[in-house]
């Protein structure tokens, strides 16, 4: 690292709030460090602002209601594919390429017995974000109580475990025309070796798919993708 690096590195320090820097410092941890301009930038991104550091006195902690509700739980694997398959909703369920992959394998589990399970989608700039986050920012349990502790009244969210997602596709109310949601839960591992998570789309009013997104740590998200947590009372 050169000595112009380093002092752009304590100039943009310098500017950082105390109340900013603990996140900040961790966040550049994580990061490859490049300068541009002459300003300090990390990953090719400003460090974005972490909605957990601080709530505004004005903002009163908030209920938020779930968007969908479903069972998870109780069954096996290759019952949940057939019921997805064969499901009697007005819009068609289908599973592809890596997702049916990771759902067949011997690694995928899924709870032994039923539960209610709500769920929530919200937006990085519904989280409070100003600049887009990594994905190592936000699907993290830290990340999740942290901000539901800031933000949230008698309620929280949480990381999804992955059978919600075909479990939500099997359940869901109606078809999202266009809609696109990211699952906010653990990464697995594809057939090829790299990490991912769910994601479910409706591609029209007819038909809702199943499949996934490569979960690369210091791949971002954009401001208004919908992300699914699971909304529980606390």
């Amino acid at each position: 690292m050169s000595d112009d690096t380093v002092k752009s590195i304590i100039r943009a320090l310098q500017d950082v709030p105390p109340k900013r820097l603990k996140s900040v410092l961790k966040y550049v941890s994580r990061q490859q460090i490049g300068t541009s301009d002459g300003r300090f930038r990390f990953g090719g991104f400003y460090a974005p602002d972490d909605p957990c550091d601080e709530v505004e006195k004005a903002e009163a902690r908030r209920k938020i209601a779930p968007y969908q509700t479903v069972t998870v739980g109780g069954v096996t694997v290759t019952e949940l594919l057939d019921t997805a398959i064969h499901s009697k909703e007005s819009a068609k369920r289908c599973v592809i390429g890596d997702a049916r992959d990771i759902i067949t394998s011997p690694k995928f589990q899924v709870s032994s017995s039923c539960s209610s399970v709500s769920f929530v989608e919200l937006t990085p700039g519904e989280l409070g974000f100003k600049r887009c986050p990594s994905m190592d920012m936000v699907m993290t349990k830290e990340f999740c109580a942290r901000w539901s502790q800031a933000k949230l009244d008698s309620c929280a969210i949480d990381l999804c475990e992955p059978e919600d997602a075909i479990q939500l596709l099997i359940q869901y109310r109606g078809a999202p025309k266009g809609a696109v949601a990211l699952f906010s839960m653990p990464s697995q591992v594809d057939p090829h070796g790299f990490k991912c998570i769910f994601r479910v789309s409706g591609r029209d009013e007819s038909l809702i798919i199943l499949d996934t997104v490569c979960c690369h740590p210091k791949r971002t998200f954009g401001l208004d993708d919908y992300l699914v947590f699971r909304l529980v009372q606390r």
